[in-house]
């Protein structure tokens, strides 16, 4: 790698660094490209050189800490003899620990999403469209096995991701709040409620509507009651 483009991938970098703790803070709206270069010790002619407008750049800092998200759910082991309730906790407990690891992506991809909508090619999938279709192909197999619901992947991404994305969505809470409690607690909590959405309970617990036996009522032996 030449030196001049090392400099380059530094910069872009910084800008992009900069960009990320801007929207982060502000939202995309309030974010100017004055600001960011400013942050970056960027020229302006560098941002339009290298992003070419707010737009893009925006797609950029999205994409980035879409990526790591996806990562860290990629990163789920699954072990051989995996059950829906072993899949649903890991992959709840790798959103939690993404937001630990990365406190400020949660941010930059509620703040940036509405406009990536509108800018984002569509050759490049969102965030939660990658994480559908990943959750997708690890649960077909308990589906096959008629132990999770057929879900579509938004469906699976609703129930299983989204809430523990949300769980430190408006800042964490002060001691002695009534929101203040330990990961642990929410990673039981969340995987019980993912699990009560996707999962199938055993056959021999499943009642059906009309489990009790029909008879004939004496004075109307064409017509059924229940007894």
């Amino acid at each position: 790698m030449t030196t001049h483009t090392h400099g380059s991938a530094a910069k872009r970098a910084a800008i992009e660094d900069s960009a990320a703790v801007l929207f982060a803070a502000h939202g995309y709206e309030q974010t100017s490209l004055q600001a960011v270069a400013k942050a970056a010790g960027a020229a302006m002619g560098s941002l339009s050189h290298y992003f070419g407008g707010k737009a893009t750049l925006a797609a950029r800092v999205y994409a980035a800490a879409a990526d790591r998200l996806i990562a860290s759910i990629e990163a789920v082991p699954r072990p051989r003899r995996s059950t829906p309730s072993d899949t649903v906790r890991e992959v709840v407990k790798a959103c939690l620990d993404w937001e630990i690891a990365y406190p400020r992506d949660r941010k930059l991809i509620s703040a940036l999403a509405p406009q990536v909508v509108e800018t984002v090619p569509p050759s490049i999938p969102l965030v939660e469209i990658r994480l559908g279709a990943i959750l997708a192909t690890w649960v077909r197999p308990f589906v096959d096995a008629h132990k999770m619901r057929p879900l579509t992947p938004w469906q699976l991404y609703a129930l299983m991701i989204a809430p523990a994305l949300c769980v430190v969505d408006s800042g964490p809470a002060g001691p002695g709040d009534e929101g203040d409690s330990d990961p642990a607690d929410w990673l039981g909590c969340l995987t019980d409620a993912a699990l009560a959405g996707v999962a199938l309970p055993p056959a021999s617990s499943v009642k059906t509507k009309c489990s009790k036996r029909a008879t004939p009522r004496p004075e109307d032996p064409g017509e059924f009651t229940l007894s």
